[in-house]
């Protein structure tokens, strides 16, 4: 089993629309369109405190997954861009991914920093949202917002 969890803004969408969903030999268990308990598997990676993480439940919801795919001889993928944006500490991911799944493969998308900051800002601040109108929507400069 591999797990994508790339960051925002690095392809992720793409990867998954064009890849993911549409490829013969992949079984997508993650995003674009997430299975049954996704929810659940989510905030136990992500956001459940060590003591709420049900690792039984993750290793058979994992087990289960891994055993269709093996079974249609396709390869599962588990990808989702927003586990490193939500989760309290990498090393919890990855400790968490490991005991449920000790033999996946883990998948980071990266980027250049200075491309992340313009798509970035192309695609969240390029114009005003969540401010009261007249405002909402008006254009503000790269430079004003990077400053």
């Amino acid at each position: 089993m591999f797990f994508h969890i790339g960051v925002g803004k690095t392809g992720t969408t793409a990867f998954q629309k064009k890849f993911l969903a549409q490829s013969a030999g992949i079984w997508n268990v993650g995003r674009p369109t997430p299975v049954a308990d996704y929810k659940a598997v989510h905030w136990m990676l992500t956001r459940a405190e060590d003591c709420d993480v049900d690792g039984l439940f993750l290793e058979k919801w994992f087990g289960h997954h891994y055993a269709a795919a093996h079974s249609k001889k396709k390869v599962a993928v588990f990808s989702d861009e927003t586990l490193l944006g939500s989760t309290k500490s990498i090393i919890s991911l990855i400790w968490r991914l490991h005991t449920s799944m000790p033999e996946c493969k883990i998948l980071v998308s990266m980027r250049s920093q200075m491309s992340l900051i313009k798509s970035f800002y192309l695609a969240h601040a390029s114009h005003l949202k969540d401010v009261p109108n007249p405002h909402r929507g008006r254009y503000v400069s790269f430079d004003s917002w990077f400053e």
